[in-house]
């Protein structure tokens, strides 16, 4: 009686542990998650070879968040961010395309969205 009772104890010590464990993890990767972090929608014809996101604040444009890859028509990539203030929410993307045209947008609050897209319309 004295082993099947130790027996259940160590069993739920061990699935209380791993649950614990799984519920850490989850929890790590939503604390990871940066309220600024979107989704960039290349709706086009042309792919991006270029991408720059900035502050609004700064008129210098950051490194290329696309890291030397391209972003082909149909396709999505996500864009995450670090390092910023809390409060630091509005920010201007810059894309050059392939064919040679560059779009320019401004002010985006990406506090509030959670996507862009860029699209031939």
């Amino acid at each position: 009686m004295k082993k099947q009772l130790l027996k259940n104890s160590v069993s739920q010590v061990l699935a209380q542990a791993l649950l614990s464990s799984s519920l850490l993890a989850l929890a790590s990767q939503v604390v990871l998650a940066d309220q600024r972090d979107f989704k960039v929608y290349n709706r086009t014809g042309s792919p991006i070879v270029n991408l720059y996101v900035a502050r609004s604040t700064t008129k210098e444009w950051e490194e290329d968040v696309l890291n030397n890859g391209v972003l082909n028509s149909g396709e999505a990539q996500e864009i995450t961010f670090s390092g910023y203030g809390q409060n630091e929410c509005y920010f201007d993307i810059k894309a050059k395309f392939e064919d040679g045209q560059v779009v320019e947008d401004y002010k985006i609050n990406l506090c509030e969205t959670n996507s862009y897209t860029f699209s031939d319309n």
